[in-house]
Formats: structure tokens, sequence, C-alpha cells
């Protein structure tokens, strides 16, 4: 599978779960609606700097798999004031590992991923 963005070596592991069905996602924006902005990379937005947690967590996005996850999630210090939005992706677009805290998710979606068609934002 070609991922979206560059991946490091062996990223993403083994422990990461190819996506098989459609499924629902959710991410905090910035704005609504979304823009390419808010689906890029912690990598892509810094690109020099280390990422001590691992270069391969950086280089995906973070979700959370439920509404109320995101929500949660949303309360961080540096979301504070996002927008949630909830993502359709489809069997085969990218795959998806719990890290960190049980509610935060990485994903690295597909090549063919589009943020204008899959995304919208959703009241709390």
């Amino acid at each position: 599978m070609e991922y979206r963005d560059w991946l490091p070596a062996e990223c993403p592991s083994e422990d990461a779960e190819e996506i098989t069905t459609a499924t629902e996602l959710y991410r905090v924006v910035r704005v609504s609606p979304p823009t390419a902005e808010d689906f890029k990379s912690h990598k892509a937005l810094r690109p020099l700097k280390k990422y001590e947690k691992g270069m391969c967590k950086a280089c995906g996005l973070s979700v959370a798999r439920t509404h109320s996850d995101c929500v949660l999630m949303s309360k961080l210090p540096t979301l504070v004031g996002g927008l949630i939005c909830r993502i359709r992706v489809n069997a085969g677009g990218g795959k998806i590992q719990q890290n960190g805290q049980p509610i935060h998710h990485t994903w690295w979606p597909h090549r063919g991923f589009d943020h204008t068609t899959t995304c919208t934002v959703v009241a709390e």
C-alpha cells in the first residue's frame, strides 16, 4: 500500500491494523470546512523537529475511534478551541494503531485520502 506521506522504514509497525471495513474516525480540526492544513502530520508541520516518541507516530495523524473520545481529546491544551471532524474511511484506507492514552490512535492514510470528500465537522 502506498501511503499519503513519506514514512520511515518499518512504519507503520506490524502492530498497526489495516482498515478492512468502512469506518468512522474523529479528528480535531481548526476550521470548517477543514483544510489540507488540518490533515498534516506533526512531521509535515515541523519537519526539523526531533521526535523523541518516534518518527513513525509523528508521520501519522492523531485520531479517535469515537466522537466522545475526540471530545476528550479536544480538551487537551494544544487542541482547545478546535472542532470535531467525522472522517469516513473506506476499506483499504490505511493503517491505524492505538498509542498513548486509550482514546488516542495514530492513522496513516493511504495515498488516495481526500479530506474534502470524507470529513464533516460535527457538533459536540
